[in-house]
């Protein structure tokens, strides 16, 4: 492999060496171009933006179309999870919505959810749809929405929950402040899992690759635990 080399004057400036093969290309939207998260219901493909609501691409993301009808207006973004056909999309101040007919048309379901408190992400664990709340904790919907119910046990009192993610029946969430908690019953029962992570650590993001767990954290860089050892404390 060679690399190349660009002269400018007497400095030399070295990219980085040359390869061959696949490589990203942009698809043609959403317009605004701030994506903030991304759902896949069989061909169909969600994109949650900052300030535009909820778009679809039904042709692998050459082109997409606002689906809003039914979303109140726009204020943040739009976390979205998808449980069969159904789509849910978490807003900022108003609760939970789902839509059956692929973002044609919304309705609220936010029953047993609380009214003040926002909702700051969604996830799926097997059938049941979770809610982090900024204060109140997790919320679990086992009917698709149609009610809610507070869940978490073991989650200290007025947690803010940041992030969520699954893996298998494992269900893992980062909180603010408290770090990093699992669940292994859907979201019913949560423990501590923060051994060797700092105290009072802000995680903003979760992710499952291969056989490890990675956490964002605010202002202290990403921190990676094998799967295998995701066990309560």
């Amino acid at each position: 492999m060679k690399k190349a080399i660009v002269l400018i004057g007497t400095a030399a400036l070295l990219s980085f060496p040359q390869t061959s093969g696949a490589q990203w290309v942009q698809t043609g939207g959403p317009p605004g171009g701030f994506i903030l998260s991304l759902a896949v219901n069989g061909t169909n493909i969600f994109a949650g933006t900052m300030g535009g609501g909820v778009f679809l691409s039904t042709n692998g993301g050459r082109n997409w179309t606002a689906v809003n009808t039914g979303l109140p207006p726009v204020r943040g973004g739009r976390c979205l999870a998808a449980i069969g056909t159904n789509l849910f999309a978490r807003t900022h101040d108003s609760g939970v919505f789902m839509s059956r007919n692929n973002g044609k048309s919304w309705k609220a379901v936010n029953t047993g959810l609380p009214g003040e408190t926002p909702i700051t992400c969604l996830a799926r664990s097997e059938m049941t749809l979770v809610a982090g709340t900024d204060g109140d904790g997790i919320f679990l919907s086992a009917d698709e929405g149609r009610s809610w119910r507070a869940g978490g046990s073991g989650l200290p009192a007025a947690t803010r929950v940041s992030c969520l993610a699954a893996s298998g029946k494992n269900l893992i969430a980062g909180t603010d402040g408290g770090g990093v908690f699992l669940s292994t019953n859907s979201g019913k029962r949560w423990t501590v899992v923060n051994s060797g992570l700092p105290e009072k650590i802000l995680v903003t993001c979760l992710a499952v690759n291969g056989p490890n767990l990675f956490a964002g954290t605010d202002g202290q860089g990403v921190w990676r635990l094998a799967l295998s050892d995701l066990q309560p404390e």
